[in-house]
């Protein structure tokens, strides 16, 4: 017996998963940094597609951009959900009737395009509140225009140990300094005259729900934008196109006076802290974070206060002094190791466990 309709069924199955395409490329149209997604444009349609960024990103890559090829993919699991993937390998080509971003007016902060590099890097090797602009090329309406390398000498702010690469940097730029208490976002822009310009941004507050962004002049196109955050000292390539969260508890920081106990040595300092994803002090309202201090190997005991024992428990809402005494009768030839904890929430706890070693003096 033949079960041609099977085969058909079979066929027909397998045709619509070979023409069924879970990504593509397109032309991203528009981007929300702040709401997380963007518009982007595939071919063969008009039509405006909204694209998620992806839960796990923390900043807007350099590549998301207007007018710069992008790929999206459908969510598996999610129906109707489209995601931004990476970087795409075709621009579309204009449906006829539509406003493709090549006929854009010129003059129009939106009818501009990054076309090839142009990125924002940061100093590796002298990090400070400076950053690197790459060569590449943007477009004005129909007109493009082109970065050109600048010259590595010790008497501009390139120079042969920033880390960049010869003939790959275009300009170098200066960020103000950070407030000690407020955040704000620089946007750097360039236009048709090839001038790179900081477009400083006006502070707002760690408890703000929405951050706040100067908008790009007519003619000009973003080159991305900069996180100053409060106490900032160096701008690194995480703090660009790095988008606002708001300020919480996340880990905690330890330093000693002393990095090795010397044997005539009888005591180190420890500075104890909880800070937040940008580095700075959390407070607590109240009596603020439970804390407890521990020696896990090795003698010796710590003191917080008026305790004095191998663990301590306290509150703080700024910075801790702690002490670690030496034993008298300490022989340990190897070091001591410390824990200490903090109870951030119902949920979370931050551990950390340092050793200090043990060493002979001459």
């Amino acid at each position: 017996m033949r079960l041609y309709g099977a085969k058909q069924l079979r066929n027909y199955v397998d045709d619509r998963h070979t023409r069924h395409t879970e990504s593509r490329d397109g032309i991203c149209w528009s981007v929300n940094s702040t709401d997380r997604y963007a518009f982007v444009k595939i071919q063969g349609s008009d039509r405006q597609i909204l694209a998620y960024y992806p839960e796990n990103w923390s900043q807007t890559p350099e590549w998301l951009k207007r007018g710069n090829a992008v790929r999206i993919s459908h969510c598996s699991g999610n129906q109707g959900r489209i995601e931004l993937i990476g970087h795409g390998i075709l621009v579309p080509t204009a449906v006829p009737g539509s406003t493709h971003v090549s006929t854009l007016s010129p003059g129009v902060s939106t009818g501009v395009a990054i076309t090839l590099g142009c990125n924002l890097l940061g100093k590796p090797n002298n990090p400070g509140m400076s950053l690197m602009v790459r060569t590449g090329s943007f477009r004005v309406a129909n007109s493009t225009f082109v970065l050109d390398a600048i010259a590595m000498n010790s008497s501009s702010l390139y120079r042969m140990g920033d880390g960049g690469k010869m003939n790959d940097i275009a300009a170098v730029k200066t960020i103000d300094a950070a407030s000690t208490s407020a955040f704000r976002i620089d946007v750097l822009q360039v236009g048709t005259d090839l001038a790179v310009d900081v477009l400083k941004g006006t502070t707002f507050s760690g408890t703000a729900t929405a951050s706040t962004r100067e908008a790009i002049a007519g003619g000009h196109v973003e080159l991305g934008f900069v996180l100053v955050y409060p106490n900032m000292t160096a701008i690194t390539q995480g703090d660009i196109n790095h988008n606002f969260s708001i300020p919480e508890s996340n880990q905690i920081f330890t330093s000693f006076s002393k990095t090795s106990i010397d044997t005539l040595d009888t005591s180190i300092d420890i500075s104890f802290k909880v800070i937040d994803q940008y580095n700075n002090i959390v407070s607590k309202p109240g009596a603020g974070y439970f804390c407890t201090a521990k020696i896990i190997s090795g003698s010796g005991s710590l003191v917080s206060g008026s305790t004095d024992s191998t663990a301590v428990e306290f509150y703080t809402n700024s910075v801790e002094s702690l002490t670690y005494r030496k034993s008298t009768s300490d022989l340990d030839t190897i070091g001591t190791i410390f824990q200490f904890t903090a109870h951030l929430n119902y949920d979370l706890e931050s551990v950390n466990h340092v050793m200090i070693s043990t060493s002979t003096s001459t």
